[in-house]
């Protein structure tokens, strides 16, 4: 970028705190309307300057130049990202849209084109094995879902459309599951609803298992910064501010770890000696850092869940 001599994800001028990239992953037949949706301000950079790190508002380095709020903005929407990935449970939302047939050009159900919306990722589709369940059910592979836009039984080669699920969806977005029960006959509803699922075994041959993928999009995340629990933005913003203070406390005078002046009988002492704990702000990083780590043990197994493996 002009003035800097080099562009980034950190670097990228913008100040949209109305956060609309984000609200059209939760809506996105929303994305090309006039108005878009606003999904929120989660942090703001004033936030930090004026309460975080006090005493440091301007935040100007050795060279005299100063963080801008738009690079603040930027590394909190990292820092939010990166946490969610860590505790595996999305902030901010993704939109997973499911990777097409082997034998289709692209997502032409969204795009003549094929491709998906450039705020959109891929996923891979799951699995249908008729024999695990009384019911249509999987589990999705991300969490903190919000919204499930498709949610198709197709055949596994040729994408041919054989149940749309959503419209008998029943969902727990909390675990990721979906369900669905209430599913007429694929060959003409002539037997009530609750008998979907045993009169698609019985189309199958032999067994009655009929091979099928679900192709699932659907939105993780929360729908509103304001629906954000505080024990997660408080751990957020512990964790922007320890790598901001890192990386500021070398910044601003790299190479001393403390500096002090007693007034009395003038003198001046300079620490060149750096460490985990002797290093500017180093106090703090150590009181948050441990402040994180207790955070961990009590909250991660909240979001994260517990998982069990066979030996």
């Amino acid at each position: 970028m002009t003035g800097y001599g080099y562009e980034g994800t950190l670097n990228k001028n913008e100040s949209n705190y109305d956060y609309s990239d984000l609200a059209i992953k939760v809506y996105p037949d929303k994305a090309k309307d006039p108005i878009p949706p606003k999904w929120g301000c989660l942090i703001h950079p004033d936030e930090c300057r004026r309460i975080l790190f006090l005493g440091n508002e301007p935040l100007v380095t050795t060279r005299g130049t100063q963080l801008e709020n738009f690079q603040l903005k930027n590394w909190i929407d990292q820092t939010v990202l990166s946490f969610g990935q860590m505790i595996e449970w999305d902030i901010y939302p993704r939109l997973w849209r499911h990777r097409p047939s082997p034998n289709a050009i692209g997502r032409t159900d969204l795009d003549p084109s094929g491709e998906i919306e450039e705020f959109a990722e891929w996923e891979d589709r799951y699995d249908y094995n008729p024999t695990r369940s009384s019911k249509f059910l999987v589990r999705l592979r991300k969490k903190n879902v919000c919204a499930v836009h498709k949610w198709m039984l197709v055949s596994p080669w040729t994408g041919s459309r054989f149940i749309d699920l959503r419209e008998r969806m029943v969902a727990k977005f909390r675990e990721g599951i979906l369900e669905a029960v209430f599913v007429r006959t694929p060959w003409g509803g002539l037997a009530p609803n609750p008998v979907g699922l045993q009169a698609w075994r019985g189309m199958g041959v032999g067994g009655g298992v009929f091979p099928g993928a679900y192709e699932i999009d659907y939105t993780t995340g929360y729908d509103h910064a304001s629906r954000v629990p505080m024990e997660l933005k408080d751990a957020v913003l512990k964790y922007f501010t320890i790598c901001v203070m890192s990386s500021y406390g070398d910044g601003i005078i790299g190479g001393v770890s403390n500096y002090s002046t007693s007034v009395g009988v003038i003198s001046e002492s300079l620490g060149t000696t750096m460490s985990a704990t002797s290093a500017f702000f180093g106090a703090r990083i150590k009181q948050l850092s441990d402040e994180l780590v207790d955070w961990h043990k009590k909250f991660k197994g909240k979001y994260t869940g517990i998982k069990f493996g066979v030996l």
